[in-house]
């Protein structure tokens, strides 16, 4: 059999060294093949006798001559043959058969394959995998014999698991950075059995955002109580870890956490989480309501600003005032959602949600659920510290935010020489939208998170209108003509009033508003066109593009209309119709519903909706 390389490229799975090609042609010589489980045979032999061969050279360099070096010797020790039995051993490709090489004073120690070792490197992992999902000793076994047809008892995977504890002790002990800016802390709840009777134990989970953003779970304690005494033991041992400043903490009323928190780390500022404020709100509603009571609550918390959200406040005490019960609830808690208006609105989206936390608590629970009682609070832990080194491969790939995807293009000529041109056009004239507001739609949402995009042109123009979002102005203005027909359908389609002004609730939830051209000046419509904004913004519809979920574009006019080579992605969906401004709205837009055939797609798509 001959290969033609020179037209193949390297990848190419026809490629072959001339090694390989002298393989496979020994392979395929043999007549009695006839099957693609005989050449999985052929290769597992293959790796058994790589493995002897490997084995032998442990040998001669733990002895320190050849076998077929004759003469006199440093070492009085010498070979002793081989072991009298063969020795079998299981891989994730089958079972091997091996005869490990002896010598005459019994000193050899194998490290390929150790002694009383019957599962290769590799196997092993396999299981322990298993049992990270959350998978029982009994289901791994059975899974292990049906998918590689080799019987691996209980007893050994208990073995295998087993090494995981001196794992956990040390992950628990390991050294920790010295500034974390944020820490959730929260708790979920296991069965354990303890004298042959089942219960719950609680299981605290801290995690740690560094100060690039990264991940990372400090540390998972398992407590029937909690108490100020248990947590200043906790936060001790954090200290003596290393961590030498927190700057915020996001708790939900855990019992003596704050007073904990004071005594190991004063400086600190604790926040309540808003999302279990929210969720013990809706726990006294009436559930043919709660969506609307729930709407009502989320103008307050997401208000742009301190002074507005304790407006929100007043008009949702005038509009309830008659449901005692649930003022008085908001009343206890009202002082948490206010004080996140203490700290600009970057910090108010990261604590106001405890997303990173709940996500984490959510995989846990998934190895905890449905598994019955565990027999120790050592087997719960072990557990949940396998399930999170497995999340922690995934985080260590890197955050898919917007200067992670996108720092090759900052590094481009283009966008250093648009840089310097917006330098000198911001020194010279007045300009929109304000410098600290030209990249909000990649600030408020980020890559991760793009599920819709809808493409404008260019800025509004006008006096303190542009604020980073395509067709979305600051409440404080009038709206514009594009922005209020927009409205209008958004009524006609879905029966939806929205009186503001500003769309940074729908960026918030998925929806990039993104403008091809990010800057304008004022009262010059299209006066930054050309420079490199089209650029820098076609690579950002080109990066949504390579996304694995489903996105939906929605496409306004020609201009917009005009990017959709750039959507390639057969997961996707293009959304597309006339402009809503007064020109061309008549021809197309109203009546297109762009907003319930968006969410028809994402529900279709098991991803949750927008909220409009």
């Amino acid at each position: 059999m001959k290969r033609n390389n020179k037209k193949l490229d390297p990848k190419d799975p026809r490629y072959m060294t001339k090694e390989q090609e002298q393989i496979v042609n020994l392979i395929l010589s043999n007549n009695e093949l006839k099957s693609g489980k005989d050449v999985s045979n052929i290769f597992n032999e293959l790796r058994g006798k790589v493995i002897q061969r490997l084995l032998d050279a442990e040998m001669e360099a733990f002895l320190g001559y050849d076998k077929s070096e004759h003469g006199e010797k440093e070492s009085s020790n010498r070979r002793n043959g081989y072991t009298s039995k063969a020795k079998k051993v299981k891989t994730d490709t089958g079972e091997i058969t091996i005869c490990p090489p002896r010598d005459r004073d019994g000193k050899f120690e194998p490290q390929i394959v150790k002694k009383r070792q019957r599962v290769l490197e590799g196997f092993d992992e396999i299981a322990i995998a298993m049992y990270a999902k959350g998978m029982s000793l009994k289901d791994i076994s059975e899974m292990i014999q049906h998918i590689y047809k080799v019987e691996l008892s209980i007893e050994t995977i208990s073995k295998l698991t087993s090494s995981v504890s001196e794992e956990v002790k040390k992950w628990q002990e390991r050294p920790l950075e010295k500034f974390y800016p944020f820490i959730y802390v929260d708790c979920l709840y296991a069965p354990v059995k303890r004298d042959l009777i089942s219960e719950k134990v609680a299981i605290y989970v801290m995690l740690g955002i560094n100060k690039d953003g990264k991940k990372d779970v400090l540390g998972i304690w398992i407590n029937e109580n909690e108490s100020a005494t248990f947590w200043t033991e906790v936060f001790e041992e954090i200290k003596a870890r290393g961590v030498e400043e927190i700057l915020f903490i996001s708790l939900d009323g855990l019992s003596g956490l704050s007073e904990a928190i004071e005594k190991i780390y004063p400086k600190v500022k604790t926040q309540r989480c808003i999302v279990h404020i929210v969720r013990n709100i809706y726990g006294i509603l009436d559930k043919k309501k709660s969506k609307e009571i729930i709407g009502d609550l989320k103008k307050i918390y997401t208000a742009s600003n301190g002074n507005n959200a304790k407006l929100e406040y007043e008009n949702f005490i005038e509009k309830y005032k008659s449901n005692e019960k649930l003022i008085k609830k908001l009343n206890s808690v009202i002082e948490h959602i206010f004080n996140i208006f203490e700290y600009p609105v970057e910090i108010r989206k990261i604590i106001y949600t405890t997303n990173p936390i709940e996500s984490l608590n959510s995989s846990l629970r998934k190895v905890t659920r449905g598994k019955g009682s565990f027999i120790s609070k050592e087997a719960l832990l072990k557990v949940l510290y396998l399930r999170i080194k497995d999340l922690e491969k995934s985080w260590s790939k890197g955050t898919k935010n917007w200067d992670n995807v996108l720092k090759d293009e900052y590094n481009k000529d283009y966008f250093k020489r648009l840089r310097s041109f917006l330098k000198k056009e911001y020194s010279t004239k007045i300009c929109y939208p304000k410098k600290e507001e030209i990249f909000n739609a990649l600030k408020y949402t980020n890559y991760e998170d793009v599920k819709v995009v809808i493409l404008g042109q260019d800025p509004y123009h006008g006096e303190n209108e542009a604020h980073g979002f395509c067709f979305s102005v600051r409440n404080a203005v009038r709206r514009p003509p594009s922005l209020n027909n927009i409205l209008k359908e958004l009524y006609d389609d879905l029966k939806i009033v929205r009186k503001e002004n500003e769309l940074t609730s729908w960026a918030e939830q998925g929806v990039l508003l993104l403008n091809s051209v990010l800057t304008v000046v004022k009262d010059t419509p299209l006066s930054h066109r050309g420079i490199g904004w089209e650029e820098f913004t076609d690579s950002i519809i080109k990066k949504i593009n390579e996304k694995d979920s489903t996105v939906v574009y929605i496409l306004w006019g020609s201009y917009a209309r005009s990017k959709k080579y750039l959507i390639t992605n057969p997961k996707h969906y293009v959304i597309e119709s006339a402009h809503p401004s007064p020109l061309s709205a008549n021809k197309g837009f109203f009546g297109s519903k762009p907003f319930s055939k968006t969410n028809e797609i994402l529900i279709k798509n098991n991803i949750k909706p927008i909220n409009w």
